[in-house]
């Protein structure tokens, strides 16, 4: 098992499209999973709206400047809201569909995870003409295993390897869960 601490990161666009439009985005990140950044829009008449924000232990906190009509506040509240920190452990869910085309082809997913954040599911696919793929899989402390069981064209194995590869599980550090 290898856990990985947050790293340091940032990163920034700024795009103008053919109509004038601004947007941009730019953040950074430290190694104790605080971000501070800003995103914002100014369309082609000068209507903006920046919304700057630090994300950390405390809360995600956004402050938000427009010039969008009818947003000037002539006695703005002083009023602050902090999102608290809650832990949460994982709880057990279950969910799954099945879904049919126009065409034929047929899609499915189902998952069953439990409170110890294992999950069983298979996902598949059938086209129309009869090819089939279904993934069975299983992902909990020992990483993600997966067997594929299919008919597609040049699948087939006359002496499969004896192989497995589990993925190694990273434990996020400083993940927060609101409620």
């Amino acid at each position: 098992m290898i856990a990985q601490a947050p790293q340091a990161n940032k990163f920034g666009y700024n795009i103008v499209d053919n109509y004038g439009n601004h947007q941009s985005r730019h953040e950074v990140s430290d190694a104790h999973n605080r971000r501070v950044g800003s995103y914002s829009f100014t369309d082609a008449h000068g209507r903006a709206r920046k919304v700057s924000y630090v994300a950390d232990g405390h809360g995600f906190r956004a402050v938000v400047h427009t010039n969008e009509p009818g947003t000037a506040a002539s006695r703005p509240a002083a009023a602050a809201y902090n999102t608290p920190v809650v832990h949460k452990a994982p709880q057990a869910n279950k969910f799954g569909y099945n879904i049919v085309d126009n065409y034929g082809n047929h899609q499915s997913r189902h998952e069953v995870s439990d409170a110890h954040n294992r999950r069983v599911g298979s996902y598949s696919f059938r086209d129309a003409h009869g090819r089939a793929r279904q993934v069975n899989y299983v992902a909990d402390g020992h990483g993600f295993r997966a067997v594929v069981h299919t008919n597609e064209p040049g699948t087939a194995a006359s002496r499969p390897a004896a192989a497995a590869y589990n993925t190694p599980v990273v434990h996020k550090i400083g993940v927060t869960f609101l409620k």
